[in-house]
């Protein structure tokens, strides 16, 4: 646990691993002593990006519960609940929304009404309509959350302050940034309130306000927060969680001002602490990979944009599987590269895979596809093709009305 709380993951798991050995010695393969050891064990993979071995550890624990508890109490329900955010990771939405639906349902008929895992279901199924692109949904969960989360605590808690995160971040998903940067607010003052400045919580929220001042365009208000996540981050150490993220997130705003050489060298410091803590391989630096490609791209530098774009995808299909957002997102940008290199028919193939993959994941009415429906449309109209242009851009204007 203590090695967890520091990002030591591999430590971690080693005394994880050799706890669970004793206990098979002593108890058996599926004894319930073994689930909490096996919960951790998932624990540990997901933050190390190992998904197929966080998914067997997490299914053992489910089935543990299921078999010496039943399927309708309420430690059954959490083993459902950690299951699905391994889901929400690999992009397998229906499947996440089955599993916190199961939780939901179990909290509500065996916990009392003012449980906060009620209200902590409620937030995760608005975080799966969220990815799912339906943000009317979304909100209503979240706002059912935040209700639930007033009524039980005071407006001095930290789950209402998760709360108010969680609804900004739904509201940025909308475009809505002013009303992101609200509630991103409130959820700041909260926790400057309840733990002080100098705590990896408040780090989160200066990272968030620092996200929505970018959206509206106040790069320097964004940058100051950014910077504030990262200095408190780094009081952890070099290589605690969230470093990673806060060097990705200041080399990004870099990115927007047009300093392109430091922002490469913030996404660079990024993936050194990515391998430092994870190794080479790693999900999230398929992530700095797509961000280098994009300056790379700005840059004019097409042939170096498409390697890294290659990388990206070729990490992110080997982690995360064909029909991850990350993936769907990879072939929107290797598209990009390739428009940029006129090679319209290889651009115009990774936009038709994505699209595919982005319907089979998200269905129709979502952000993503409408994306790659505009995409294909300019794709075609750079080829002359102009009613079959005109017909990917009518849908994904469609789409987007629907939504927005």
């Amino acid at each position: 646990v203590v090695f967890t709380n520091k990002g030591q993951f591999d430590s971690a798991r080693y005394y994880i691993n050799k706890n669970i050995a004793l206990l098979k010695e002593r108890f058996g393969e599926d004894h319930r002593e073994l689930a909490g050891s096996y919960n951790s064990s998932g624990t540990i993979a997901y933050h190390l990006g190992k998904y197929d071995e966080c998914q067997y550890y997490f299914g053992k624990v489910v089935k543990i519960r299921e078999q010496s508890l039943g399927f309708l109490h309420p430690l059954t329900a959490e083993a459902y609940n950690n299951l699905a955010v391994l889901f929400m990771a690999k992009a397998n939405y229906d499947t996440a929304l089955v599993l916190n639906m199961k939780a939901y349902r179990i909290r509500v008929s065996k916990l009392d009404e003012k449980h906060p895992n009620i209200a902590l279901s409620l937030n995760n199924i608005g975080n799966v309509y969220m990815a799912k692109g339906e943000y009317e949904k979304a909100l209503d969960f979240h706002q059912q959350a935040l209700k639930k989360r007033l009524d039980i605590f005071s407006s001095e808690h930290a789950d209402v302050a998760m709360s108010y995160a969680n609804i900004g971040v739904l509201y940025r998903e909308m475009g809505l940034y002013q009303k992101a940067l609200e509630y991103f607010l409130k959820y700041r003052e909260i926790l400057l309130r309840l733990f002080g400045h100098d705590n990896p919580y408040t780090a989160d929220a200066y990272n968030n306000v620092g996200a929505a001042y970018a959206d509206l365009g106040d790069y320097d208000k964004s940058l100051e927060n950014l910077q504030t996540a990262l200095l408190l981050r780094k009081k952890r150490g070099e290589n605690a969680p969230g470093v990673s993220t806060s060097y990705n997130n200041i080399g990004s705003i870099y990115k927007f001002k047009g300093d392109y050489e430091l922002a490469l060298s913030f996404y660079r410091k990024s993936i050194d602490v990515i391998r430092n803590v994870n190794g080479n391989h790693h999900p999230d630096i398929a992530r700095r990979y797509s961000n280098m490609g994009e300056i790379y791209i700005e840059r004019g530098l097409f042939d170096t944009a498409l390697c890294y774009f290659n990388r990206a995808l070729e990490l992110d299909t080997a982690f995360l599987g064909k029909t991850s957002a990350q993936v769907i997102g990879d072939y929107l940008n290797r598209g990009r590269a390739y428009g940029e290199l006129n090679e319209k028919e290889k651009e115009f193939n990774d936009y038709h895979k994505g699209l595919n993959l982005s319907l089979q994941a998200f269905g129709e009415k979502h952000p993503k596809t409408a994306g790659f429906y505009m995409a294909i449309g300019n794709n075609l109209l750079n080829r002359h093709e102009k009613d079959s242009a005109k017909f990917f851009i009518r849908k994904s204007l469609k789409i987007k009305k629907a939504i927005y």
